[in-house]
């Protein structure tokens, strides 16, 4: 992979962290009404239970440290989806949550995903 995928594989990933990641302080509603957009690849979530501190270690580079649940990075190039969730005080739902949004699900009027599914696509193309 040349250093121009690199850049554009942790740009989405970043960009997609940060736009999901915060839902877990509320665990705001999922728009399953809404198909993931066309073209969303399926992903096999990977999942870790981890201490409060180690799930703000992953999560807190993209979304601070004030994070509360738990965040989902979605990596569109490699195809995966890593949910970190905190053990420690669990959230109800945010595994749930988090998974759905692995799956190309938003938030009722998001737009994130169709938006990072766009960003892909064109990366894609280049």
């Amino acid at each position: 992979m040349n250093r121009r995928q690199q850049q554009s594989r942790f740009s989405l990933a970043v960009m997609l962290l940060l736009s999901l990641s915060g839902c877990a302080l509320l665990y705001a509603s999922i728009d399953e009404h809404t198909p993931p957009p066309v073209g969303w690849p399926k992903m096999v979530p990977e999942v870790h239970k981890v201490s409060q501190p180690k799930m703000r270690e992953e999560c807190a580079p993209y979304v601070g440290s004030d994070v509360v649940g738990g965040c989902a990075i979605i990596d569109l190039m490699a195809k995966t989806c890593v949910i970190w969730l905190d053990n420690d005080f669990p959230v109800d739902g945010a595994e749930i949550h988090e998974r759905k949004h692995c799956a190309g699900y938003d938030h009722p009027g998001g737009k994130t995903i169709s938006r990072m599914m766009n960003e892909y696509k064109t990366a894609e193309a280049k």
